[in-house]
């Protein structure tokens, strides 16, 4: 199949299952037929099932999101456009602080202990900010902020050029970074003034946004942590800086009703001096508070590795360690 967003081919494999009595809106129990789908996404596999009619057509198709299923169902148009079930989907995502944490000093750095909520397995990138390793069915992980290099691979390609998501090579995107990084020396203090620059240039900070483009966040200035990400990732390129797109999660005292937890987010690194730096536009900067699921290029599909553990986390513990220069105790150092 070839996949506009990616502007590449990807595999996908269908297996026949067999007929099946199916529950549609408005008909009852239908007999359907039963695929089982999987695409082969970059470093992603994405599975659905999917319910066919005699013409083959999909009626019914079920997926994963966020630690949960989401079923989408044909059916007539007044079903289609009656108003809509509250659903409280995203606060699946979140994963609760244990009892106590408290104020997360982004400073400092910070010791987890995660496991599966659902016991299946879990996957955690280990960068020059982030050490993960795994015991057993328990991952510890150590977020140092400001943590120099060991050995990341270095950009690629694409983690230098512009792409359908991240257009660094538009007029506007070369106008906006060089306006922004202005007559700073060193990438490290560009990234720097980009990141406050996208900070302030999104005047409306708001969830309402689908997924945009750095040149339509660009444009509209409106946009929630994926559409700084970008804007910034894209920026940095526009001055010849490698950049890439993470996502994972990130420490709030408060989200909603929720207090104490760790909501779904976005944020940028740039290769500086050798290893991989991240920069934070939405939160005004990077902190011991970001915990790290996977990067990608921006393209919403290459999210799919960390948005399928979204909802699947549980934290046994969140230790706050040492500042630089003070001992650390042996089961601090990872």
């Amino acid at each position: 199949m070839f996949v506009g967003d990616l502007l590449e081919a990807v595999t996908v494999r269908f297996e026949a299952v067999g007929e099946e009595a199916v529950e549609l809106p408005e008909l009852g129990p239908v007999r359907l037929l039963r695929v089982e789908q999987t695409m082969e996404l970059p470093g992603q596999r994405l599975a659905s099932t999917l319910w066919l009619d005699d013409r083959g057509q999909p009626r019914r198709m079920r997926m994963p999101l966020l630690g949960s299923a989401i079923d989408m169902l044909a059916c007539s148009r007044a079903c289609a456009t009656a108003p809509n079930r509250v659903e409280a989907l995203f606060d699946r995502a979140l994963a609760q602080a244990p009892a106590g944490t408290g104020a997360l000093d982004r400073r400092r750095a910070w010791r987890y202990r995660v496991q599966a909520a659902d016991g299946e397995g879990l996957d955690f990138p280990s960068t020059a900010e982030q050490r993960a390793r795994r015991e057993g069915e328990t991952w510890t992980i150590v977020v140092r902020p400001g943590e120099s290099a060991f050995g990341e691979p270095k950009p690629t390609p694409a983690e230098r050029s512009a792409s359908r998501w991240l257009e660094s090579d538009h007029p506007e995107l070369r106008r906006f970074a060089k306006a922004a990084a202005g007559d700073a020396v060193g990438d490290a203090e560009r990234m720097r003034r980009l990141e406050r620059a996208v900070a302030e240039h999104i005047r409306e900070k708001s969830l309402a946004v689908g997924y945009a483009s750095a040149l339509e966040t660009l444009r509209t200035r409106a946009g929630d942590c994926t559409e700084h990400a970008l804007l910034l990732a894209a920026a940095g390129r526009a001055l010849g800086i490698p950049t890439r797109v993470a996502t994972g999660l990130v420490y709030s005292p408060a989200f909603g009703e929720a207090r104490e937890v760790f909501v779904p987010h976005a944020w940028t690194q740039a290769w500086i001096g050798g290893r991989w730096v991240s920069f934070d536009a939405a939160q005004r900067g990077f902190g011991g508070g970001h915990l790290l699921l996977a990067v990608g290029d921006g393209d919403p599909w290459r999210f799919a590795e960390g948005i399928a553990q979204l909802g699947r986390l549980r934290l046994l513990a969140v230790e706050s360690l040492p500042p630089p220069g003070r001992a650390a105790t042996p089961e601090a150092k990872l």
